[in-house]
């Protein structure tokens, strides 16, 4: 089935009554104030634990090079080799 836009008018109107969600999709301009202000990720909602959780955050979300090699550097196991695979552009994912 061809995704045209209108096939997800539901998910995108659940976006407006789950605040996490639309905040999520939100610019950066507006998403890394509000993360630092809940102390929370919005993307996973894990809170964060210290100053360098924050920063790391800030980073993500501001910097995308960052969270890109975040993403194919900084992690271990199938997370890594399925940010690589995604990034070779691999229809291909492995699961545990």
């Amino acid at each position: 089935m061809p995704d045209l836009g209108f096939n997800r008018i539901g998910k995108d109107l659940q976006a407006f009554v789950d605040p996490m969600e639309f905040l999520n999709k939100a610019n950066p301009l507006i998403k890394i104030p509000a993360e630092q202000a809940m102390g929370a990720s919005a993307f996973t909602g894990t809170e964060f634990k210290t100053p360098q959780d924050r920063l790391a955050a800030i980073l993500r979300a501001g910097v995308p090079p960052v969270g890109q090699g975040e993403r194919l550097f900084g992690k271990e196991g199938l997370s890594q080799l399925n940010a690589w695979l995604g990034y070779l552009g691999s229809p291909v994912r492995k699961y545990n």
